[in-house]
């Protein structure tokens, strides 16, 4: 989807990811912590993407396992400390999309997702 997006992107969807992403490190440094707040402003960060790919059956597909994600975050022990972390390779996503970088944009999020799942391999 992000190498889709990457092709297929218009500049104010950039700008959208941009601001969003901003809007989780607000959120990150804000006290009490949210999760309820991180996780939709994350999900919308991420349906942005998979909208800007245009494809609506990947779009259907990824969408039904956001909750079951939503669940592994939330009882993952080593989830909030890699928030920030996070929200750096949601930055490099976002700038391989915006410099049209396809193959940039696949690997960073296939990077991106394989950070998430080795949360759940310490355990």
């Amino acid at each position: 989807a992000a190498g889709l997006a990457a092709r297929r992107r218009e500049d104010t969807e950039v700008q959208e990811l941009i601001a969003i992403n901003e809007s989780l490190k607000s959120i990150i440094t804000t006290t009490p912590f949210s999760y309820e707040h991180y996780f939709a402003e994350n999900r919308k960060l991420h349906e942005a993407i998979l909208r800007m790919a245009r494809s609506e059956e990947l779009l259907q597909f990824t969408k039904s396992m956001w909750d079951l994600n939503d669940f592994y975050l939330v009882n993952s022990f080593q989830f909030k400390t890699h928030l920030a972390q996070s929200i750096s390779e949601h930055d490099v996503i976002i700038a391989k999309i915006k410099n049209k970088d396809e193959k940039g944009a696949r690997f960073a999020m296939e990077e991106h997702i394989i950070e998430f799942a080795g949360l759940f391999n310490d355990r």
